[in-house]
């Protein structure tokens, strides 16, 4: 809290307090930062203190470019402004200010030429069990990019700048030219670093680690040697790798590999992006990375001022066939106009911007397109992308585990009896399989057969293996109610499980109770689910079975599990098949099950909520989009 850190502050004597602006404190947008609110703190705490705001920019963020005479006078309590790459003339600065000379105003800094003249980041004045205790934290809830198994991480950089100057790009806003550290300087860095702090990965943070091909293999040579694990979160320069680089890459123990296409359309890619990149390079290290048996994935941007709809297609053309071909897993995004770059200047001189990104909250310019022209709409743009991701969602892209257990339910519409506890393959095998199939280009796992849970030390070595290869959703199919033990729900969220599909076919519970054979199986259900919540899973499904015992609750069900603090639901009609052929009387009419489904679709218009086998010509038009076929 901000009187916990202005009390911090009244602690200590200063006589300079500096405020560190970086893309997390958009000055823009003053409303949504902390920027005034601390320097007032900082003014009472320490009246007489200089203080300064200064960019410490190191590249590999975004950059947002400010009038700095503006920020000190919406914040008169700011003395001086630095602007740049500031963290190597502070101690000047701070210099002058002893001296009796503060700076005032506000200056530019020149970038660094030599980095290796720079100390080693001053990670020795963090509590750094606490820093990675947190980070484990955050891991675990999934809030880490990509990365889902708790490490040591520590950040770095090994170059600052960039030679190219794409169009969306922020890093054309300071201009700063490409520099590198040595690899002698490297080495020492990281070798002290993983000592001292038990690091187990680095992330490095670099524009573009390897835009000098020599340095760079000096370095994966390095760190493939020494056995020590890392990413280039901001990916590779894709025409700059190598088939060898790539084979260091993976034997450091890096889980993936990430280069940035933006288009598949060479026009697009050269007159647009400005890339200056041949899609060859890009195809080269999808192939070479599925031999290496390292999972890579590729960048891709649509909606750029200049390109057609028909361009935009072959961009996803391009990227679902470097998908089935290769196992390059596309990452698509719209194009975002960050003030300062090329891309906002042509949108803002044209008149392209459908709502102005100045009036949005920073979060919303990821959330959805901004930019029409008259080649597209951001409609088209936000239906290309969704049209895309209905096409990734019917490859095959999940790798499923079944375990072929018994359920400690015995549910009346349950359509595959016959495939309960079958057993499965043993734990070598499952284990191989979920590694096979990550190498080949799944991006999710899915647990299920049965009880998954009954076996808890098997799931738990899946969960983990997941976590650990890469998988970005792992989900468990199951009951819940093995949860209504506490510890069991904690182990499974710290092993890895993210997500988890479950049952809840009424809110009364005698009626869940029938439908599934067992007294007392609400009871745990739900208590199965607030435990996986306690523990930090807020991704939860809901499926509701729409039968002739559960239809008389249906809307009323869907709002208990809304009250559960869940947004995602299924109605599931049965089909014929196991013990519903059976049971006959089970199956609805869908005519006499469609007022109630229209109704819970009225009711809660904020969840997600899925109508699944149900024939598209029944539900109003508006509720078409909700429609899902079964899962098979």
């Amino acid at each position: 809290e901000l009187s916990d850190i202005e009390m911090e502050m009244r602690r200590r004597q200063a006589d300079v307090v500096i405020l560190v602006i970086t893309m997390f404190s958009d000055v823009h947008k003053l409303r949504e930062t902390y920027i005034k609110e601390l320097a007032e703190a900082a003014r009472r705490a320490h009246p007489d203190a200089h203080i300064m705001a200064a960019d410490c920019y190191v590249c590999g963020m975004n950059y947002f470019p400010y009038d700095p005479g503006k920020l000190r006078r919406q914040v008169p309590q700011i003395d001086s402004v630095l602007i740049g790459e500031a963290d190597h003339r502070l101690i000047a600065a701070l210099g002058r200010i002893s001296r009796g000379r503060p700076p005032s105003g506000v200056g530019k800094i020149p970038p660094i030429a030599d980095l290796d003249e720079l100390p080693y980041p001053a990670y020795d004045l963090l509590d750094m069990d606490n820093y990675h205790s947190a980070l484990a934290d955050a891991v675990r809830l999934d809030l880490v990019h990509e990365y889902h198994k708790p490490e040591r991480f520590l950040a770095l950089m090994t170059s600052r700048g960039c030679k190219y100057s794409c169009r969306f790009c922020t890093q054309q806003v300071l201009g700063m030219p490409w520099r590198g550290h040595s690899v002698r300087y490297l080495k020492k860095m990281v070798r002290r670093l993983r000592k001292r702090f038990k690091v187990e990965r680095f992330f490095f943070l670099d524009n573009n680690i390897n835009l000098d091909a020599e340095r760079f293999r000096g370095l994966t040579r390095f760190l493939a040697a020494e056995g020590i694990a890392w990413d280039a979160v901001n990916g590779f320069r894709a025409d700059r790798l190598t088939p060898g680089d790539i084979r260091l890459i993976k034997k450091a123990g890096n889980t993936k590999l990430t280069v940035s296409a933006e288009s598949g359309d060479p026009r697009v890619l050269a007159g647009i992006v400005d890339k200056r990149l041949d899609l060859k390079s890009v195809i080269q290290v999808a192939k070479d990375c599925r031999a290496a048996g390292l999972p890579s994935q590729v960048h891709y941007i649509i909606g750029m001022p200049g390109e057609d709809k028909k361009q935009m297609n072959r961009t996803l053309e391009f990227a679902q066939m470097l998908y089935e071909m290769h196992g390059a897993w596309p990452l698509l995004q719209h194009a975002i106009p960050f003030r300062g770059t090329a891309l906002y200047r042509e949108c803002e001189k044209k008149g392209w911007f459908a709502e102005h990104p100045e009036k949005l909250q920073g979060w919303a310019l990821e959330q959805g397109p901004v930019i029409e022209t008259p080649g597209f709409t951001t409609r088209d743009v936000s239906r290309m992308k969704g049209l895309f991701r209905h096409i990734l969602d019917a490859l095959d892209t999940v790798c499923v585990l079944d375990l072929g257990l018994s359920c400690n339910n015995a549910c009346r519409h349950c359509e595959v009896p016959d495939l309960l506890g079958r057993g499965h393959d043993g734990a070598r095998a499952l284990l191989a399989r979920l590694r096979e199939r990550r190498r080949g280009g799944a991006r999710d796992l899915l647990i299920l057969g049965g009880e998954p849970a009954l076996e808890p030390g098997l799931l738990m070595r899946l969960a983990e293996a997941g976590r650990a290869a890469g998988y970005v959703r792992r989900v468990l199919a199951t009951n819940a109610r093995a949860f209504v033990y506490k510890a069991l729900a904690r182990r499974a969220v710290r092993a890895g499980i993210n997500q988890v599909g479950t049952s809840l076919h009424s809110l009364r519970p005698e009626v869940h109770d029938a439908v599934t054979n067992v007294p007392g199986s609400f009871v745990q259900t739900v208590a199965g689910i607030r435990n996986l919540q306690q523990e930090g899973l807020s991704d939860i499904d809901v499926t509701i079975r729409v039968t002739a015992q559960t239809l008389p609750t249906i809307a009323a069900t869907v709002g208990f599990v809304k009250d559960l603090g869940l947004r995602c639901v299924h109605l599931r009609f049965p089909v014929p098949l196991g013990k519903v052929a059976a049971d006959p009387a089970l199956i609805v009419p869908f005519a006499a099950a469609r007022p109630a489904v229209i109704a819970a679709l009225d009711l809660f218009p904020d969840l997600d909520i899925s109508v699944q086998g149900m024939p598209f010509c029944l539900l109003p038009a508006r509720f078409r989009d909700q429609l899902a076929p079964l899962p098979v």
